[in-house]
């Protein structure tokens, strides 16, 4: 019998929560990013409220490649971005990805 479908919409297990050690790189690895209460977490400013569309119509298609999706909030000009896989209760592999993927987004 196959596992059943996990939060990503893939069938089979979910991806293993990160070690400490391993979050405790992540931060080298993504310097403008923190990890809070086992998110991965960047607030960016941009130019305005539609600067900050523009970059969610370009962040959402990498999100549904990815079938992860981030927590965002949203205040006129400013986005924060939190990463987070819900269902292992902290930071698995899929999370560092998406934030290294978002990150490039922002550097472009």
């Amino acid at each position: 019998m196959a596992d059943a479908p996990n939060v990503n919409g893939e069938d089979g297990p979910l991806p293993a929560r990160l070690d400490p050690e391993a979050v405790a790189r992540l931060s080298g690895e993504l310097p403008n990013w923190t990890v809070e209460d086992g998110r991965l977490v960047r607030t960016v400013a941009f130019g305005g409220y539609l600067a900050v569309l523009a970059f969610l119509e370009r962040m959402a298609p990498v999100a549904e490649q990815l079938s992860h999706h981030p927590d965002v909030n949203w205040q006129y000009d400013r986005l924060e971005i939190a990463i987070t896989t819900h269902d292992v209760g902290g930071l698995t592999r899929l999370d560092a990805e998406l934030a290294r993927k978002v990150e490039r987004l922002l550097e472009s």
